[in-house]
């Protein structure tokens, strides 16, 4: 072997190492000193010996590409799953954390407690890969369905994942609120836009929407909710298991704005639920004070559930984000908001934050921002239109690109503008920053 290099495929294979020789090709992966093997003939990457501090800095530099799995052979695919699972293999040894098994006993996620983005990446790659891989081998006419496990004749036994039903309340929440009310709403999907496409865009509401339609009686889903006190309380429950994917940690929002430039100031959550983000944010920045607005209910539940040592810190508060904002504040957070409403209403709610403003104030939506196909990985990809779709469905509405988004700042008001959208490395969201602009020399 000539040299210890990371054996990624970039290409069409001209760049796969085999154990005839090492292609030398300048890498990231070289420069970080890589303890990982050259991929022999048969694809195969020998034993890592040790796993020292280095591995993290072969994590960090090692290239994760996420080009186009076409004309890529079987064995291609297969020297690239292997170098990504050896990959996380290291990250999981040299932080001790427990290999990812079928088990019920395993860890819900994969292990990576540190939202480490070249964890994130190997592991995004390595999904896409294995599921090409799986395509392929199956071949398009072949449909596969996966059984319960069968440990002896006349008796089934829980699989992993049927195990987390049991053993994980929020991941029920979500299941239920899935089959019970998402699932029939897609059902309805085509008839609704079938009687949305007689109308103009404008007239997109949603009470019209494929869930409304599921369910019956023209209601929208917030009405659904504030009428079933108990399907209320599973939805939360599914939105805290929503919040629990690692894509959508608060630790992104936590730390991908610069919360230090808003100094002493005071942060208005708006439909902020039981305030668990102002919480997050309050435990790390010791100098910011925290309003969170929601339902009178919702706000007296976050109320009775503070830790006491926020309790000067945080308060909360009843408040219809439809109404003229109330509290003067330096930053105004509304996370995941926005989508849920029509351009119009969306306009709306971001209107009645601008007579309380200051000239130094920020609006923060942390929000999907979409991109075009082909822009992210395909892992990243599918989400997005997922949820997109999902919108659609539940409320006749939609995630927005830059361009949208910015349409419904300027519809709301031509003072607002959009100033930077920041998106924290690994995060499903983006946190959009808006902020008041001077017009003819005045606010």
């Amino acid at each position: 072997m000539k040299s210890d290099v990371l054996a990624y495929r970039q290409g069409h294979g001209s760049n796969l190492v085999s154990s005839f020789g090492c292609r030398e090709r300048a890498s990231p992966a070289q420069d970080a000193n890589s303890a990982l093997r050259c991929v022999t003939r048969s694809y195969s990457i020998k034993p890592v010996a040790t796993y020292t501090s280095t591995v993290h800095n072969t994590l960090s530099s090692a290239e994760n590409y996420h080009q186009s799995h076409e004309n890529m052979s079987l064995t291609d695919l297969a020297a690239r799953i292997t170098a990504n699972a050896q990959l996380l293999d290291a990250h999981l040894k040299s932080h001790n954390l427990p290999s990812p098994s079928t088990s019920i006993h395993t860890c819900p996620d994969f292990p990576n407690p540190n939202n480490d983005p070249a964890v994130e990446s190997a592991r995004i790659a390595l999904l896409e890969d294995t599921q090409t891989l799986r395509n392929y081998a199956l071949g398009p006419a072949q449909v596969i369905r996966e059984l319960c496990w069968n440990p002896e004749p006349d008796r089934v036994a829980h699989t992993a994942s049927s195990a987390a039903l049991v053993t994980n309340a929020p991941f029920y929440d979500w299941f239920g609120h899935s089959v019970e009310e998402v699932f029939p709403a897609s059902a309805k999907l085509a008839e609704a836009l079938e009687r949305c496409s007689q109308g103009g865009i404008g007239d997109l509401r949603a009470e019209d929407s494929a869930f409304s339609l599921a369910v019956g009686g023209g209601e929208s889903v917030f009405e659904f909710f504030e009428k079933r006190p108990d399907k209320q309380r599973r939805f939360r429950g599914a939105m805290e298991a929503v919040g629990m994917d690692g894509g959508h940690d608060l630790g992104f929002v936590v730390g991908g704005f610069d919360w230090g430039k808003v100094g002493r100031g005071v942060v208005v959550d708006v439909g902020g639920s039981s305030g668990f983000l102002s919480i997050a944010l309050a435990n790390a920045y010791e100098n910011l004070s925290f309003v969170v607005q929601d339902y009178k209910h919702t706000a007296d539940e976050g109320r009775a559930a503070l830790p006491s040592h926020l309790s000067e810190r945080v308060s909360f508060q009843a408040h219809d984000f439809f109404a003229p904002q109330t509290v003067t504040g330096d930053v105004y957070l509304l996370r995941h908001v926005c989508h849920n409403w029509s351009d119009e209403n969306a306009a709306r709610i971001l209107r009645n934050l601008v007579p309380a403003m200051k000239s130094s104030s920020r609006i923060l939506l942390v929000e999907v921002v979409t991109v075009r196909p082909g822009v992210v990985n395909r892992v990243q990809e599918k989400y997005m239109r997922n949820v997109d779709v999902t919108m659609l469905q539940m409320l006749n509405t939609q995630e927005r690109s830059k361009e949208d988004w910015e349409s419904v700042v300027t519809l709301a008001d031509k003072r607002l503008k959009v100033l930077e959208i920041h998106r924290p490395e690994g995060s499903w969201d983006s946190i959009i920053e808006i902020g008041l602009v001077v017009m003819n020399g005045h606010d």
